[in-house]
């Protein structure tokens, strides 16, 4: 009896770790879930990020900021609005309202991703958290591109699944950032 049930409970516990694809962890600037939809985005607390023309899902965490641009298939207008249906009718959904979120991922897939981690004035921190890349895991391809401002451009190759990601150091106001993107 005990024996069976620890099966069933082990049965039980495989389960539930197969429905992670829509986990996501911030913290990982070189990781990509190519399963995650807006749906799960927006169930792991991702929202609305107002942007001029694109419609990004974003959540920061501390010092961390990461957004998702969504696209669509079927043409859209004045996100901030409402949407233009196939059927050419136009829909206006109020941001607070309890289907904007739902409204948002309709027919939505996610484009690219964007990380962003803020290290405050001092840029040797930046430079300290590339050297700590592990070298086992991540090919890091300078571009050679130094630019006026001591902005620093490279590519970083996650060694296991293939996906490259844009990388920057930069400099806004007076904090430096470290940032990666991928498109899907």
């Amino acid at each position: 009896m005990c024996k069976r049930l620890s099966i069933y409970i082990l049965f039980f516990l495989i389960l539930l770790s197969c429905n992670r694809q829509s986990k996501v962890d911030v913290r990982k600037p070189f990781e990509i879930n190519h399963k995650l939809t807006c749906e799960g985005l927006i169930e792991n607390g991702y929202t609305r990020l107002w942007g001029d023309d694109v419609v990004l899902v974003s959540k920061e965490i501390a010092d961390t900021l990461v957004y998702y641009q969504l696209e669509y298939h079927r043409e859209e207008i004045e996100p901030e609005v409402g949407f233009i249906n196939n059927d050419d009718t136009f829909i206006i959904i109020p941001e607070g309202s309890p289907d904007f979120q739902t409204k948002l991922c309709e027919d939505a897939y996610i484009y690219s991703r964007y990380f962003k981690l803020k290290f405050g004035a001092d840029k040797h921190k930046a430079l300290e958290y590339i050297e700590a890349i592990d070298r086992s895991q991540y090919k890091i391809i300078r571009n050679n591109r130094l630019y006026p401002q001591e902005e620093e451009y490279f590519e970083v190759l996650n060694l296991k699944t293939q996906d490259t990601f844009n990388c920057s150091i930069t400099r806004e106001k007076q904090h430096w950032y470290f940032q990666s993107s991928i498109s899907f």
